[in-house]
């Protein structure tokens, strides 16, 4: 560890580094409104940005550094009417581009103000971007940030981008500040509405400051708080308590799961199987199961051996209706309640460099499909960001943030996952074929819990007027507990007939091995509640970033990265029913650090920008060897394997995005890219085995190289009017290398390898 810190040290003063993705900058023109001559020495000021610049001898200018959002350009030169141009844009990574004409004072006194006009083809963007304001937040019909990426062209939703297989491909950036579960690689973005400035979304063609990366990037800039005036926002969407479901509910008497045996026209004499007569006509009996009747399952129980079943037409139906007894109705209203509050922190404000905050807090629960382990999925975040100008040259901020996600798990392999909407419930019940054991009892899925918590600080220092860096150090960490819930009461209290006790199944967790319901013909037992998680998951990034600005048509970018992590993960399936018992765990340090430099060229004709990233990847320990790995194996035993020092991974990756603007309206952009991310950690340090038996039944390889995504895209902009723009993509194509995964299948060896697949 004392050689890692020593090495995050050196990175984090010696490299120089770029534009974190968290600004933009503003060009332009000052030229007299007469004769069209450029106009020297003009100061241009963004108001309320403390940044500014001179036009030079060909009246051009550049502001760098500047954060995302819309500001007020004031333009003033002796013997010239001040000009102020309103509603000036700047976006995240984009250039600005402001023409500003001058009026001699004798011609006019007075200032003049100009609106801005938007241009709606972004000429420096050589990729598929989607640039979302708070304003075009606050009219648009969701709650979340998921929900506002979810309606740009090329998301499927949940952060999923471009046809890839789930949200570990997509990067969630907040004020330039990674926000990953590297339990599972999924980007967290449940943080408050109220607190976003803008949101950048990319589909495709990323510049050489983004890494981990193979599908698109989520960037998202927060609100720092007025210097001057405190600011209040808040917002509720609540609906009543409804069904959820599309006809008749579940728990219904007359539903799939229940008819058979409550109708008093078969309940007791039976559905009839095929062609054998019954109270039902055909076509009804084939929609419901096939039932013999209570008649005969009391007939049964009373003719057997044992005097403890014995039970009348009419208990047996009783019991029946006591095991199913759970009620589905929603009682609860689903809401989510954002809110954020800002401005000068009191007393110490301008002592302290104009110290300024804004805090925000989201809260929200929506209800289940019908009740669960939990009765629904509740997702809390609380946060709060500290700015203060330290001087004129430099900035600091820093950021605390809390996330608490509880509902019922989505699976019983011990692998992380929440059910969250009315979907994930329909596909999970559509891959079982006992639905109805998970419909009427709590227990098949075990309550959860993730904990999230983030702190961060980042230093914005201005170099010169065309040079600044970024200095950030960033903790998250994820903190999971997924167990069974409340303990079953066992004793048998409950008389049904004269002889027949049960306990208050199927409410209730138990152990061991038993009978949850009472329904004769049909499984009666399950593994219930199988999941086990205690994970706790931490990572420490250091990134410096520099941007210079060399002059009117060229910008270069540079940066550094290192990521520390201790991958602590402790997971289990525990099955009673079938005695299946797996754990899955691994302690680990790994590190990775990333160079990368990039330049951006801006000409009239053309705008370029190019450059390369190298990764380096460091699992940090030893793992096994795998040249005796069946003999080793073989009877679970992979304490015999000899272990070797875990190779070091480096690769580059080249970068480039050309756009040619044709007209104002109009441009074509090709991107070109190599995009590498980090495997799932159980696809790198894995063990799997059986607690009872000691067996190994799977071992990950962490020398697998890192899985790669080629992409290139042709695209073509044009806006029909001021307010549409179409974009259509010629030709895009994505190359994935998959990860490499060993199987141990018993005392044999399968080796399963990704072929590259591509898709057009």
């Amino acid at each position: 560890m004392k050689r890692i810190a020593t090495l995050s040290l050196l990175l984090f003063i010696l490299v120089a580094g770029a534009l974190a993705g968290t600004t933009g900058k503003i060009t332009g023109s000052v030229v007299d409104s007469r004769s069209g001559e450029p106009l020297v020495g003009v100061n241009i000021l963004v108001e309320g940005a403390r940044l500014g610049a001179a036009s030079g001898i060909d009246g051009g200018f550049v502001i760098v550094n500047v954060p995302s959002g819309e500001y007020r350009l004031r333009a003033s030169l002796l013997g010239y009417t001040s000009t102020t141009v309103t509603a000036v844009r700047v976006f995240i990574d984009q250039t600005t581009e402001i023409k500003i004409r001058l009026s001699e004072e004798a011609i006019q006194a007075q200032e003049v103000v100009v609106v801005a006009q938007r241009p709606v083809v972004q000429k420096d963007v050589a990729s598929s971007t989607a640039n979302i304001s708070s304003k075009e937040i606050e009219s648009l019909p969701v709650a979340s940030i998921s929900a506002v990426v979810g309606l740009q062209a090329g998301v499927q939703g949940g952060l999923v981008i471009r046809g890839s297989d789930n949200a570990d491909q997509t990067a969630f950036i907040m004020d330039g500040l990674t926000l990953r579960d590297e339990r599972n690689n999924k980007p967290y973005s449940g943080i408050s509405l109220s607190s976003v400035q803008d949101i950048q979304v990319q589909t495709g063609g990323f510049n050489a400051e983004y890494g981990n990366i193979r599908s698109g990037v989520v960037n998202v800039v927060t609100r720092e708080g007025s210097t001057s005036n405190y600011t209040v926002q808040a917002t509720m969407r609540m609906s009543p308590p409804t069904a959820k479901n599309f006809g008749p509910s579940p728990f219904n008497t007359n539903s799939y799961f229940l008819r058979p045996f409550l109708d008093p026209d078969v309940a007791f004499t039976g559905t009839g199987a095929n062609e054998e007569p019954g109270a039902w006509d055909k076509w009804t009996r084939q929609q419901y199961r096939t039932f013999v009747g209570w008649n005969a399952i009391s007939k049964a129980s009373l003719t057997d051996a044992d005097p403890t079943n014995d039970l009348t037409p009419e208990a047996a139906q009783q019991l029946f209706k006591f095991q199913h007894r759970k009620q589905g109705d929603i009682t609860k209203s689903d809401y989510d309640i954002d809110g954020g509050f800002g401005g000068p922190v009191p007393v110490v404000s301008s002592m302290l460099g104009n110290l300024r905050f804004f805090a925000s807090f989201r809260n929200q629960n929506t209800m289940y499909l019908y009740p669960m382990a939990e009765e629904g999925y509740k997702d809390y975040n609380g946060q709060i960001k500290f700015t203060s100008d330290l001087s004129t040259s430099i900035k600091l901020m820093v950021s605390g943030m809390v996330g608490q996600q509880t509902g019922s798990s989505d699976n019983n392999s011990g692998n992380s996952g929440l059910i969250q909407t009315t979907g994930d419930i329909a596909l999970l019940l559509n891959k079982a074929s006992y639905s109805d054991l998970q419909i009427f009892t709590n227990e098949y899925y075990a309550p959860s819990t993730v904990d999230m918590r983030s702190f961060g600080a980042k230093v914005t220092h201005l170099l010169s007027a065309e040079s600044f860096y970024e200095a950030s150090i960033n903790y998250v960490g994820f903190e999971y507990s997924t167990n069974p819930g409340r303990r079953r009461d066992p004793s048998k209290v409950y008389l049904f007939g004269n002889s027949y006790y049960v306990d208050e199944a199927p409410f209730g967790f138990i152990q061991e091995n038993g009978d949850f319901f009472f329904t004769p013909g049909f499984t009666n037992k399950f593994g219930q509640s199988g999941s086990r998680d205690s994970s706790k998951i931490t990572n420490t990034t250091t990134r410096i970033d520099y941007s210079s600005q060399i002059n009117k048509y060229n910008q270069i970018k540079a940066g550094a990265e290192l990521v520390l992590s201790n991958n602590n993960s402790n997971y289990a399936s525990v099955n009673a029913v079938n005695g299946a018992v797996t754990r899955s765990s691994w302690d680990t340090y790994p590190y990775r650090a990333s160079l990368y430099i990039q330049d951006k060229f801006e000409y009239e004709g053309m705008i370029a920008n190019f450059g390369v990233r190298m990764d380096y990847s460091n699992p940090n320990g030893k793992w096994y060897s795998f040249g005796t790995f069946e003999d080793a194996l073989y009877g679970g035993n992979d304490t015999l394997l000899i272990r070797t020092p875990i190779k070091k991974n480096v690769t580059f990756s080249p970068r480039l995005g050309v756009a040619f603007p044709i007209t104002e309206y109009a441009k074509l952009f090709f991107n070109y890219g190599h995009f590498r991310s980090m495997p799932q950690p159980e696809d790198l340090y894995m063990v799997r085995r059986d607690p009872v038996s000691k067996s190994v039944s799977r071992i990950a390889d962490p020398n697998n190289p890192l899985p790669k995504t080629v992409a290139y895209e042709i695209g073509y902009e044009h806006s029909l009017m001021d307010e549409y723009l179409v974009r259509v993509a010629g030709y895009y194509k994505n190359v994935s290398d998959q990860i490499t995964t060993l199987n141990v299948l018993g005392s044999k060896v399968n080796y399963s390898i990704s072929v590259p697949n591509s898709y057009e």
